[in-house]
């Protein structure tokens, strides 16, 4: 291991004392994270065979910690409101948009919810025709 390597590691083990060491200000900081994770919203699209996201906050929330709460958000689990849009355009040129919403009733990781994503997607590909089909995409709300 090089100088920096090492440095690295020291601040990962102090960082992970400090914070393992004191469970009143891990609980702290979880109730922090989650206050501000509140609201923000993750517009998931297929690229491929993988989901690229947006993330999306409040005006409440300091624009430099939306990197963290992101991080926050994707890996803590959370109630979640999910919602499946499938937008079509029809040969004469009609746009219209299927959606379907849902609530997940217990606190879940984004990955968790595949399952439930997949199902409403599909119910929404029930609501129209699947020729039309011109995008899809999920929208995913935390809730309080």
């Amino acid at each position: 291991m090089n100088r920096t390597q090492k440095r690295q590691q020291g601040a990962v083990e102090k960082r992970r004392r400090k914070l393992g060491a004191n469970r009143k200000a891990y609980d702290a900081y979880r109730e922090r994270a989650e206050l501000w994770s509140r609201g923000a919203v993750l517009t998931l699209r297929h690229l491929g065979d993988e989901l690229d996201g947006d993330w999306e906050f409040g005006a409440h929330v300091p624009t430099h910690k939306h990197e963290d709460i992101a991080a926050f958000a994707t890996h803590a689990p959370l109630r979640w409101h999910v919602t499946a849009y499938c937008a079509c355009k029809a040969d004469d040129g009609t746009r219209y948009i299927a959606e379907q919403s849902a609530e997940c009733g217990q606190a879940a990781t984004p990955n968790e919810l595949t399952d439930l994503r997949n199902e409403l997607m599909q119910r929404a590909h029930n609501d129209v025709n699947v020729r039309h089909i011109w995008d899809e995409y999920y929208v995913m709300r935390v809730m309080k």
